[in-house]
């Protein structure tokens, strides 16, 4: 085969991958997450777990660096329960608006050792 062949063949292959991420990639929702812990910050998927309860369902959403990705609400107006575990210690935040999954959060914890006491959630 003559190389003008295989690089048109190359290109060929490139483009179809790169036209299917693109469509891929508009149906997939990301949230960044900012986690601070005391005063130090943490990359979310660094010793963290975030579990998702929509319609009665519990899902684990895929981690990434700095965020999640947004799982699928199946017509729900909200989730009802969003819950970090860190340490082995649950931090609930019960009946979040899909609304809240537009936009970047930051989660608080005031104790570096897994104690529930002082957190929250601002989106």
């Amino acid at each position: 085969m003559k190389t003008k062949n295989k690089v048109q063949i190359i290109l060929i292959l490139l483009s179809i991958i790169l036209c299917s991420n693109q469509v891929y990639s508009q149906d997939l929702r990301t949230i960044k997450v900012d986690i601070l812990v005391g005063k130090r910050r943490f990359d979310f998927s660094k010793g963290f777990q975030l579990l998702i309860t929509i319609k009665g369902k519990k899902t684990y959403p895929l981690l990434y660096l700095n965020g999640f990705v947004v799982p699928d609400f199946e017509g729900a107006s909200q989730a009802d329960d969003v819950c970090f575990i860190y340490k082995g210690k649950e931090y609930h935040f019960y009946n979040v608006s899909t609304s809240k999954f537009d936009t970047d959060w930051t989660f608080n914890t005031d104790s570096e050792d897994g104690d529930q006491k002082g957190f929250s959630l601002d989106f």
